[in-house]
This record gives structure tokens, sequence and C-alpha cells, in this order.
């Protein structure tokens, strides 16, 4: 499979039969994971809930907000149908090869500390996370905290550094593993995103701020 280019849009083999799914799916326009609006719902929101809401923001590449106005009628089980169907879905999408990173050498060498504070690397260079960002290892890079390492990812996706898929792309490409060995899949990553949002106030903020200062 060649590497797609950024406008090139992901086709859906199959179309979902939930109707909040559907129009999820058709919405137009910023689809950015906005994570202030973690922090807005999560001290509300039961774990499982949330942990199903970041399962369709994944799949649909809607904002959370939006997400939640759709789902907040939903009872528990319903939501885990939408959650799963969502996951059905995506698992018939293709499936971009890289994480299709536009961040440059010297982009990627600012973001050398925070990488290496959220994987176990055998040296910690701009080669090493250019491998990562092109799903090109040779073997699962070890997480020290799957939680860390899903923010740092979200916000690189929320800068619009890496694809909105990055959950997908990194799990069909067995890109990480948790420290048991283990490969993290979209669902591990959906968890412990919503996990560590949950448990962490104030959010990391030197990978914040080494994130959004990449574009300075």
């Amino acid at each position: 499979m060649g590497k797609r280019s950024k406008a090139e849009k992901i086709e859906v083999r199959t179309m979902p039969k939930n109707p909040v799914l559907k129009r999820l799916m058709s919405l137009k326009g910023d689809n950015t994971l906005s994570l202030s609006s973690w922090c807005a719902f999560d001290d509300y929101l039961p774990d499982e809930r949330l942990s199903n809401i970041t399962t369709i923001v994944a799949a649909t590449g809607a904002d959370i907000n939006r997400v939640i106005n759709e789902c907040q009628g939903l009872r528990d089980d319903e939501l885990r149908e939408v959650a799963k169907e969502a996951e059905q879905v995506y698992s018939e999408i293709d499936i971009p090869v890289t994480f299709d990173s536009v961040l440059d050498d010297c982009q990627i060498e600012r973001l050398l500390p925070v990488f290496s504070r959220v994987v176990d690397f055998e040296r910690c260079d701009v080669e090493s996370v250019s491998a990562i960002l092109n799903c090109a290892v040779t073997k699962p890079v070890r997480a020290k905290n799957n939680g860390l390492l899903s923010y740092l990812l979200s916000l690189l996706a929320s800068e619009n550094l890496i694809c909105q898929n990055w959950q997908f792309v990194a799990s069909e490409r067995k890109v990480f593993c948790s420290s048991n060995g283990k490969v993290l899949t979209q669902k591990d990553f959906s968890k412990a995103l919503s996990m560590y949002i949950r448990k962490h106030h104030p959010i990391d903020k030197e990978i914040f701020e080494v994130v959004k200062g990449l574009k300075g």
C-alpha cells in the first residue's frame, strides 16, 4: 500500500447502520480532538461511557463535544453498541501506512525530551523518532506510560502534525507495546487516554508546551 496524501479521503467500505454513527461520520469541518474538551467532561462521565466516547471520537473523527451531544440520550448499553459498531466500521478502512507526520528534523529534535519520557529507546535521536512516525520500527516500541504516550500523540494530532486516526494506525502497524510486551491496540489507547486525562490535573505542562511550540 502506498502512502496516501494528507488531502486524500479515507474510504469506508461499509457504512454504519446506527443513525447516530451515520450522522457523526457524515459531519464536515473541524474534526480535531479537543483536549480541553476532555478536561471539561471527564469529571462527570463514568469510566465506561468515557471510554466508549473516545472510541467513537477516534472512529468518526468528530469533535468530542458533538459526539457527547449526539450520544447523551443513549443508555449505557446503547452507547456500548454504537462504540462496538464504530470499531467494526473502522476495521474495514484502509489504514494509512504511516502517521502522515509533517514534522521536519528540527521539530523532531525538539520533541526528543518528551519522547524519551514516554517510550523506551535504545537510543533517543531524530532517526529513532522518525522511524516511529513512519511506522518503520523493526519491533514494537515499549511504552513507559500508556496514558502519557496517548496524550502526546493526541496533542500532535490536535495540532495536525500527525493523522487524526493515529490510534488505528498505531494499532494496525503494531508500533507500540506496553511494559509487559503486549502490542497496544486502539482500545488500549482509547482507555489509556481517557484514564490519563481523568487522573491528571493539570495536564502535563512540558509536553503541552513543547507540542504547542512546534509551529512557532
